[in-house]
């Protein structure tokens, strides 16, 4: 602050001067920036303050305050040279972070580190080739399994889907799921199933009348998807019966079938980031 000291001095009848005296608070701060001169390392320059990679250019003007080689409006941490990515957005960088996309495998185990793998299955549309009743349409619905293990079965809430013969008829289902990161292959198996007089008939999935399941593996190595339409394998996809008139599905006896299912499936990769 600035004082005004005004000292009158009186010989006789003059006045003989005015003193000015300039008191400061605290430290100088020569370029007025807020930040003491002996905190600043540009004491000169009011836009500057910092030098973080003590390159000489102040933080506010160097485009990489680290001097990491990525500048710092890509930089998730423009201050830690060991440090640019947070690909889980956790706080911690990725060269620190043991599980860089947050799965719970370790990235010393993830085959794909930076995603969270999941599959998501479309199943358009299917066609039933062949008729296996007197009417225009019959119950339908499928399954989807893991090693044997049912993880989905597919039906219209919970009732089955009517199905019109020998021609498409439109499902517009997608269904996603989490795959392991620290397994390279994931096998799943599809079953379709055409239901009456309270039991459940597998169908026959290419109309070769041998070929009841389909087989899907998907392969983290290399990105891709394999569908076997060539499994004769029936083991544990024919335990079914289903109440046809409610239209609902149960669990019990079943027996083989040998009509073609044409369902439009595929399976594609997907990353929850």
């Amino acid at each position: 602050m600035i004082v005004l000291l005004f000292v009158f001095l009186f010989l006789g009848m003059a006045l003989t001067g005015c003193i000015s005296i300039d008191l400061t608070d605290g430290p100088p701060d020569e370029d007025g920036d807020g930040v003491p001169d002996v905190d600043d390392e540009f004491p000169d320059n009011e836009k500057e303050s910092n030098d973080a990679d003590d390159d000489g250019t102040g933080d506010n003007e160097d485009p990489d305050d680290d001097n990491d080689g990525v500048f710092d409006t890509n930089d998730s941490f423009p201050f830690d040279a060991n440090e640019t990515g947070d690909n889980d957005l956790d706080g911690i960088g990725d060269n620190a972070d043991p599980d860089d996309d947050n799965d719970g495998f370790p990235d010393d185990e993830d085959h794909d580190p930076f995603h969270d793998l999941a599959l998501s299955f479309t199943f358009d549309w299917v066609n039933l080739s062949v008729r296996l009743n007197s009417r225009s349409w019959g119950w339908f619905y499928f399954d989807l399994y893991e090693n044997g293990v049912r993880l989905k079965r597919f039906d219209n809430g919970g009732s089955l889907f009517r199905i019109y013969w020998e021609e498409e008829n439109e499902l517009g289902i997608t269904f996603e799921m989490n795959v392991p990161d620290n397994v390279t292959k994931s096998t799943f198996q599809i079953a379709a199933y055409y239901a009456r007089f309270f039991s459940a008939t597998l169908l026959d999935i290419n109309a070769d009348n041998s070929t009841y399941v389909a087989n899907i593996t998907y392969d983290l190595s290399t990105g891709s998807i394999i569908t076997n339409w060539n499994d004769n394998s029936t083991d544990d996809h024919t335990n079914e019966t289903v109440d046809e008139d409610n239209g609902d599905t149960g669990g019990g006896g079943g027996e083989g079938g040998g009509t073609q299912d044409n369902g439009d499936e595929n399976a594609t990769r997907e990353n929850d980031d």
